[in-house]
């Protein structure tokens, strides 16, 4: 099948890569099926584009690159909902929201992170009630952080 978007163009769906979100992602429970999009070779960043309307779109990131520690932890409920049979099959991202024309004011939301089986080609969202995390934790602030050069950058 093609798919008509507005960021990336046309693209053919192949079935085989449609991962299937079957309650949705939290706002936008209406579309189910997703495409996971490479941002561009060797970036940090992927896209999670709409195939059941295109135009949703999510950039996402592996938290680890900026919060090597961060951890989720998936209710049982969620395991099967996911069909993971092991936690290598877990594929986890976090969804981030960039304002316009301030790229270096990005966060991410790292209390719901979407968590896709990757074996299967499940997927779902995954609110984490209560912890460390937010869901506006600031991608370059604590990359610099971590690589020692502090909050202000």
């Amino acid at each position: 099948m093609r798919l008509s978007t507005s960021r990336f163009g046309e693209l053919e769906v192949k079935d085989d890569d449609v991962i299937v979100f079957p309650s949705g992602i939290l706002g936008f429970e209406h579309v189910r099926r997703y495409l996971l999009l490479e941002h561009s070779p060797g970036s940090a960043f992927h896209i999670l584009q709409g195939v059941d309307d295109p135009a949703v779109a999510f950039v996402l990131i592996d938290p680890r690159t900026f919060r090597p520690d961060y951890r989720v932890e998936v209710a049982p409920e969620q395991v099967a909902e996911l069909e993971l049979e092991s936690g290598e099959e877990a594929v986890v991202f976090a969804i981030v929201t960039v304002p316009p024309g301030r790229p270096e004011e990005m966060t991410a939301n790292l209390q719901a992170p979407v968590v896709i089986n990757a074996r299967k080609r499940l997927g779902r969202q995954v609110v984490l009630p209560d912890g460390p995390y937010g869901v506006r934790h600031r991608v370059l602030a604590e990359l610099e952080a971590r690589a020692g050069r502090g909050q202000d950058g």
